[in-house]
């Protein structure tokens, strides 16, 4: 014999509310890249913003952009700096090359020079990085 009892409009709101709470950060959007005022660009630059975990293109060569965090890196002037940071791979012939970029720092792809303007990064979220291109 099987019993049937009514679960109560009580615990079928708690019994909801638990499960959104459980989900919450599952469906979250990924994270709208970070604005750029006018001192970041030139008029007509090429600018290109990178997800965390996805792959773009610059100058014609596709890069990878993953682990984002805190670290040292090297700037555009040569200067070590420490802060957000995102390791990029791309390949050259055969090679996968790596490095690792935060905001300052000037990159060569594709025979052009860019340069790293912003980076965000939201806790528990992919982030994003934005490069505008140096070259005319």
């Amino acid at each position: 014999m099987t019993t049937t009892r009514s679960v109560s409009l009580v615990a079928r709101t708690v019994i909801c509310g638990l499960a959104l709470l459980a989900n919450a950060g599952r469906a979250a959007a990924p994270p709208d890249p970070l604005p750029l005022s006018d001192e970041h660009l030139a008029p007509g630059a090429r600018v290109e913003v990178i997800q965390e975990t996805t792959v773009g293109t610059l100058s014609g060569v596709d890069i990878g952009v993953a682990n984002m965090w805190e670290r040292d890196y090297i700037d555009g002037t040569g200067a070590a700096r420490k802060g957000l940071t995102a390791r990029m791979d791309y390949e050259v012939g055969p090679e996968t090359r790596r490095i690792v970029v935060g905001e300052g720092s000037v990159i060569q792809m594709g025979g052009e020079r860019w340069e790293v303007v912003a980076l965000k990064k939201t806790p528990g979220q992919n982030g994003s990085i934005t490069l505008r291109c140096l070259t005319p």
